[in-house]
């Protein structure tokens, strides 16, 4: 009888489980926010991103960008630079904030990203206009920026940089920064170098090597390049060594 009660109980307690409900599934969305809650900065910078691409919630998104930055995630230091710099276009959702814009993306360029160290060297070198009129710009500053990110084959700091240098006459450097925009196929490489060629800085005046640098420079739709070769298509000695 014992046995009996076992089996109708055991067959029961099967019978049970067969048709209990099933377990709610969990939304990718919610998912995203469950990881994010976890506390790592990955997540926390995925989620950021999902509301602010998928859900237009830009405010909440910059809020696990910056619990993420917090941690150290450079590409949430990147993001909330740049949504306080650009605000929130075509809406009030999100005023320009120069300060944040400054700290974050100057976290970023500290933490070794050379497009962030490109764009601390603007902040520093132009300023913000109206919306932080009291900032001070500071050239040193800019140029140190600037040189960190060339350093790093940025190539707007990187052209910067040999404008630098072709200023102050320092022609070797100069000429070390234009071979390396040439090895990266860049026209302004080509350009500054056949500026060179054609003024005999840092090298022997060589009209025919700045005509062949210009036209690589203008075959890389170089305006200042085309311009250069139609005033050598003019120029006396154009041609000659």
């Amino acid at each position: 009888m014992k046995h009996i009660l076992f089996l109708t109980l055991l067959f029961n307690l099967s019978l049970g489980a067969a048709w209990a409900a099933p377990e709610a599934t969990v939304s990718p969305e919610q998912n995203l926010e469950i990881l994010a809650g976890k506390g790592m900065p990955i997540d926390q910078y995925n989620y950021g991103d999902f509301l602010i691409s998928e859900k237009k919630e830009l405010l909440q998104g910059l809020d696990w960008y910056e619990k993420a930055a917090e941690q150290g995630h450079v590409p949430a230091m990147k993001k909330l630079g740049f949504y306080y710099k650009s605000g929130s276009w075509g809406s009030d959702i999100l005023k320009r904030k120069p300060r944040l814009a400054l700290k974050w993306t100057e976290a970023a360029a500290r933490n070794g990203d050379r497009s962030s160290m490109y764009d601390v060297a603007l902040m520093y070198h132009h300023g913000f206009g109206d919306e932080w009129p009291d900032f001070q710009t500071n050239m040193n500053t800019a140029n140190q920026w600037y040189l960190k990110a060339a350093n790093l084959g940025h190539t707007a700091s990187l052209v910067h940089i040999l404008r630098l240098y072709l200023d102050y006459k320092d022609y070797a450097n100069a000429h070390l920064a234009s071979n390396r925009l040439i090895e990266a196929k860049k026209a302004d490489g080509y350009f500054y170098k056949a500026m060179m060629a054609e003024n005999g800085w840092g090298m022997a005046r060589d009209l025919t090597r700045a005509r062949t640098l210009y036209q690589q420079a203008a075959d890389k739709r170089h305006r200042r390049a085309k311009i250069a070769l139609k005033r050598l298509a003019t120029h006396p000695e154009s041609g000659k060594e």
